[in-house]
């Protein structure tokens, strides 16, 4: 930014037209690295363990305090 004031109209114009671009550069760019952040999330989602379709297959990991788990 300039400290001074600009001297024409057309000044005027570039210093607003050069900050509006710099504004949408900056929007498209934080859009950009979302989408990016979106996609890679709904691949990391897609390669996530499938629970157990078997059933109760959980409980015989799970041990109440002080008692042996008993693999099956």
């Amino acid at each position: 930014m300039r400290a001074s004031k600009p001297k024409t109209m057309q000044d005027e114009i570039e210093i607003a037209t050069k900050l509006r671009n710099k504004k949408i550069s900056t929007l498209v760019e934080c859009q950009t690295v979302n989408k990016k952040r979106l996609d890679n999330t709904s691949k990391n989602n897609q390669n996530q363990q499938q629970p157990n379709k078997r059933q109760n297959t959980g409980r015989a990991y799970t041990a109440r305090h002080g008692e042996k788990k008993h693999y099956s």
